[in-house]
């Protein structure tokens, strides 16, 4: 809460069809406090949106899951639905963006986790993602995964062979270049 109290998801909400379709749906995956849901339940609650919250459960997430339902109630955004999800297999339908900010390092199979988010978007819909990199000698914190940062070459061989890059810094940056964003082709 503390470190994106200042955060802007600008970047998400501008490729966001809330023109161009009747009921926006956004994915926001290994959402912890849901950050995102909960900038754009503030700028967009008039709107039409269903925003699926994908996460283990803990108490992180049931926080941001009761800071997003009484701040959904108390903006009277009866039109955005907020749906909890703890499971990666589940059965759900097609998005208009995925968001997997802060995440991926801490999955075991971020290529299969990727492959399979990439199978809830519409085509032309957005992935925005910030695989972070440990390279040798660097300090790793102990919940990021070993087998993540093996798999972050062929990570990004997937997604330039099913997307195409629109923003953000190159992945190889010294820093793993912030956030990007993809669009599916």
């Amino acid at each position: 809460v503390v470190r994106d109290r200042r955060r802007s998801w600008r970047f998400v909400d501008r490729h966001l069809p809330w023109r161009t379709k009747p009921r926006v749906r956004l994915l926001e995956f290994g959402c912890g406090i849901a950050p995102c849901a909960a900038w754009l339940l503030e700028r967009r609650a008039g709107r039409r949106a269903d925003f699926v919250l994908l996460d283990v459960a803990s108490e992180h997430f049931r926080f941001g899951l009761w800071r997003l339902d009484r701040r959904r109630r108390a903006l009277n955004a009866a039109s955005i639905t907020i749906t909890p999800v703890f499971t990666l297999g589940a059965r759900l339908a097609q998005f208009d963006a995925v968001v997997a900010t802060e995440v991926l390092e801490h999955v075991p199979d971020p290529l299969g986790t990727l492959r399979w988010l990439a199978g809830r978007l519409v085509p032309g819909g957005h992935l925005h993602e910030d695989f972070h990199p440990h390279h040798p000698g660097d300090a790793q914190a102990a919940w990021d995964l070993p087998s993540a940062q093996a798999q972050r070459p062929a990570v990004y061989a997937f997604l330039q062979e099913q997307f195409t890059w629109v923003a953000g810094r190159h992945w190889d940056a010294p820093d793993g270049g912030g956030t990007r964003t993809w669009r599916k082709r």
